[in-house]
């Protein structure tokens, strides 16, 4: 593995790993809030029905018998056209119920009416209420209790309540609400919308991972090296150096190397070489005190 993509698969890593850790904290953070948002959403529903029905009827509602009821069904009906009402495309409720305490034990809660059409599911007056096939011991007013403080859907569960009243003002029943994710739901676009962004930046994590690891690894193109000839450059004479290249990554072509006769060094000269030459010098330009530096006349 060349350096190169060793360098490119650091930082690649690096930006993708940060990134998808601040989008996954971003998701969870969204989708905590939007889930609290679709919450308030379902409890005002909830209240809704609650305000409209009548506590009488509900009140009556307290056995299996009351289903052949009036009550029941001009409740049932209610139920239903609320729940039908509020089946769009950005919001989706799948049922609607009440609840109310059994006369054996108030802390045991059972189903009053439920808009589940379906008869396999559907659940009728007396039935025990019932979460993780568990039966909710904590009676009407530990669920009202439940729905007033948390933010987020019942229990865990997306169920939101709301109670209902008699005349007097005591509980006597609690309206429940279950919602579906919705086609057209914000949490199911949260994460499409949050991918977007995340694939732009990962993409210029790699062209910028990509220029660097180019930038930093790429050949030397030109060695510049200054001999100095003398102090000052103060001598004229005729240097020499040697330099190695290693390459070891694909390249252009270099240009053909000299002949070896060609590449044969000339004889090392000492101090005492450089002195006669540069006497010879002297005297070939008329003698005097030159150095050999000197421009043109």
């Amino acid at each position: 593995m060349t350096y190169r993509l060793k360098l490119f698969l650091v930082l690649g890593s690096l930006v993708v790993l940060s990134n998808g850790v601040i989008a996954a904290a971003n998701y969870r953070l969204s989708n905590r809030l939007i889930r609290a948002e679709i919450h308030r959403k379902a409890r005002a529903i909830a209240t809704t029905v609650a305000v409209l029905i009548d506590p009488a009827e509900v009140a009556v509602i307290d056995s299996r018998g009351a289903e052949s009821l009036p009550e029941y069904a001009r409740l049932l009906a209610t139920l239903r056209a609320v729940r039908d009402a509020n089946r769009r495309e950005d919001v989706w409720v799948d049922r609607i119920f009440t609840l109310f305490g059994a006369a054996q034990d108030p802390k045991v809660v059972e189903y009053g009416v439920d808009s589940e059409q379906s008869f396999e599911f559907a659940r009728h007056p007396g039935d025990i209420y019932q979460r993780d096939d568990r039966p909710v011991e904590i009676g009407l007013a530990g669920i009202d209790r439940l729905a007033q403080n948390l933010s987020d859907f019942q229990a865990g569960y997306n169920n939101a309540f709301a109670p209902v009243h008699d005349q007097s003002g005591r509980l006597i029943a609690e309206i429940g609400v279950t919602l579906k994710p919705a086609p057209a739901s914000t949490l199911t676009q949260i994460g499409a919308a949050m991918f977007a962004p995340f694939a732009v930046t990962v993409l210029l994590a790699i062209a910028l991972a990509l220029y660097l690891s180019h930038s930093v690894s790429r050949p030397l193109y030109s060695l510049r090296a200054s001999i100095e000839h003398g102090h000052a450059n103060c001598l004229t004479l005729e240097m020499a150096s040697v330099a190695y290249w290693y390459q070891t990554m694909p390249s252009k072509p270099f240009p053909p190397l000299p002949n070896p006769e060609e590449r044969i060094p000339l004889p090392e000269i000492d101090v005492r070489d450089a002195h006669r030459w540069r006497d010879a010098w002297r005297k070939a330009q008329g003698g005097g005190f030159r150095w050999g530096n000197e421009k043109g006349e």
